[in-house]
């Protein structure tokens, strides 16, 4: 992947970042960074027609819960690209 990272070729303008260090770095990326956590995402129902989580899921502590949240901000027929580290 380029210095861009992967947000430019997938069209991601916003994310949710809990690490002040990393929201940083995704806003000289021109991202709008919600400083929050994937269990608890500060959007409305219906907000999204895809999410991508990126070497996410492992460091959550509630995986589960991040995933209903996910759901729960998605629109109709979203969708959910997931990278995981094994």
């Amino acid at each position: 992947m380029s210095a861009q990272g992967f947000e430019l070729p997938l069209g991601i303008k916003v994310g949710v970042e809990p690490a002040h260090a990393m929201a940083s770095i995704a806003r000289q990326r021109d991202i709008r960074v919600y400083e929050a956590r994937a269990e608890e995402l500060p959007f409305a129902n219906e907000s999204f027609n895809f999410i991508v989580m990126v070497t996410t899921i492992c460091f959550l502590i509630d995986p589960v819960r991040a995933l209903h949240e996910a759901r729960r901000v998605f629109k109709p027929r979203g969708r959910s690209i997931i990278g995981m580290i094994d």
